[in-house]
């Protein structure tokens, strides 16, 4: 993680420029950050303060289909258990391919 001007980068990924996935949020909504977790290069997963309920939100990169179908079954198998842990009050974002 790391500031930019009025806004906190987190993310997750190596520094190539692929598969990274990364929440930027400003200055204002960073006292509501209750924490995250890296899952994986291709999953980010950001817990905030809300009214009336705590939201958690999950940024994902999903494989496409030139990557081995193991790969997209347990990316997708991750992102199935990470939902379950954590609704109602999930939401999902990124590129689901």
């Amino acid at each position: 993680e790391f500031e930019s001007g009025d806004y906190k980068v987190v993310h997750a990924g190596d520094n190539s420029g692929r598969k990274g996935v990364a929440f930027l949020i400003h200055k204002s909504l960073q006292k509501d950050i209750i924490g995250y977790e890296t899952v994986s290069s291709r999953m980010l997963i950001l817990h905030m303060k809300a009214w009336p309920k705590n939201k958690t939100f999950i940024d994902v990169y999903a494989p496409d289909s030139a990557h081995p179908d193991e790969e997209i079954e347990t990316f997708f198998a991750q992102l199935e258990t990470r939902i379950q842990e954590h609704l109602p009050q999930v939401i999902i974002m990124g590129d689901l391919n």
